[in-house]
């Protein structure tokens, strides 16, 4: 396959759909885009990291195998996929609530004090805007290649710098409209590496 014919296929289908279809390396950019976010998750419900470590093994590994069936129907990719981390979470805590702890002492204390209540743990996904802007560097970072230098500065001109049309236009000798043509591509680029 041709890098132009590759680079049309990252552009029409999502990052999910990619990794859904086993594509060469969608996966690996799917868990580099996705896998901050689910760590940050399940270390504010105060896990410690070994056991976080392995939720975040166990939430990857049960989105593999599901990805295929994502439908958006049911609402957004990170509601989906706080769900299955929501689920994981819930499940470590079963199964440490069943491990017997040494009695007295601070690591006793701790073992209490980290005890997950299920009604502490939020249904919808629990993004903060923090960690919203953390996934859209993330997936800028790798969708930035996939466009003409040109391109790329209209979008960033724009939308990151906040400059007006018309005087990116000027700047980069564009036409108006080709500086919000490039825009459009971009973010719609950037909407599908999201799956949203």
């Amino acid at each position: 396959m041709s890098s132009t014919s590759e680079k049309s296929s990252k552009t029409s289908k999502s990052l999910i759909q990619r990794a859904a279809q086993n594509e060469p390396y969608a996966w690996e950019q799917f868990v580099d885009l996705y896998a901050p976010l689910v760590h940050t998750w399940i270390s504010q419900r105060r896990i410690e990291p070994n056991a976080a470590a392995d939720i975040v093994q166990d939430v990857f590994s049960s989105v593999h195998r599901s990805l295929a069936r994502f439908s958006h129907s049911g609402g957004t990719f990170r509601g989906w996929l706080w769900t299955i981390t929501r689920n994981k979470i819930l499940d470590h805590a079963r199964r440490e609530s069943k491990q017997p702890h040494a009695t007295g002492g601070s690591t006793a204390m701790c073992a209490i004090g980290n005890l997950i209540d299920e009604s502490e743990l939020p249904e919808t996904e629990p993004t903060s805007d923090h960690q919203h802007a953390e996934l859209i560097h993330r997936a800028v970072a790798q969708v930035q290649g996939e466009f003409a230098p040109k391109t790329w500065q209209a979008f960033w001109r724009t939308t990151v710098d906040g400059i007006r049309t018309d005087v990116v236009a000027e700047e980069l000798t564009m036409t108006p409209v080709a500086v919000r043509q490039s825009k459009s591509r971009v973010l719609r680029r950037l909407r599908r590496q999201l799956g949203d």
